[in-house]
């Protein structure tokens, strides 16, 4: 269901931000979406321990905020590109950013025991979306400048949870896996 409701999102921005309209804000809010999917396929499918025995409750629960958020972004990208309904746009696409990595993060308690996040992380995870949330806001009204932080936001949130995941490999000492020799390991 996640994932059509993304492939749902890159539909409505085809159809809202067409290249011959929107050059530039069609591909960045493209761009966007395609690191919110990879940082949705880091944690869920990477991150998360498939053999563990555990209620799928808050797994339930957390796809719910997902799936939501982005629909919410979807109607706010709808949104933004309408003059008359321009601020409410904002405060959906504000509200999805923040619900859809609220809602993802919650995945982590199935998370590995060596990539369970800490409070520096949830901290580095806070003050980005904090700081991106202010400019979104801020560049509201630009579609352009909107579309290209959503891409760095999206992208520092990635390699914030990459780069953790790195140090967590090498405090516990965990063999980078070659995926040539096996190709299903993604612990």
């Amino acid at each position: 269901m996640t994932i059509l409701t993304f492939g749902e999102s890159v539909v409505s921005i085809i159809r809202t931000y067409p290249l011959t309209h929107y050059p530039l804000e069609g591909i960045v809010f493209f761009l966007g979406l395609g690191f919110l999917f990879v940082f949705y396929i880091i944690q869920t499918f990477i991150n998360v321990n498939h053999h563990q025995n555990a209620s799928p409750l808050l797994l339930h629960y957390a796809h719910l905020i997902i799936i939501l958020s982005l629909m919410f972004l979807t109607l706010g990208l709808q949104f933004i590109a309408n003059k008359a309904h321009h601020e409410l746009g904002t405060y959906f696409f504000i509200f999805s950013i923040l619900a859809f990595f609220i809602g993802t993060l919650a995945t982590s308690w199935y998370n590995h025991d060596f990539y369970q996040i800490d409070k520096k992380l949830i901290g580095q995870y806070s003050l980005i979306l904090f700081i991106s949330c202010f400019l979104f806001y801020i560049l509201r009204h630009n579609l352009f400048l909107l579309g290209l932080s959503l891409v760095i936001s999206t992208f520092l949130m990635q390699q914030t949870g990459m780069r953790y995941r790195r140090l967590m490999r090498e405090k516990y000492k965990i063999i980078h896996s070659d995926p040539k020799q096996n190709k299903r390991d993604f612990s």
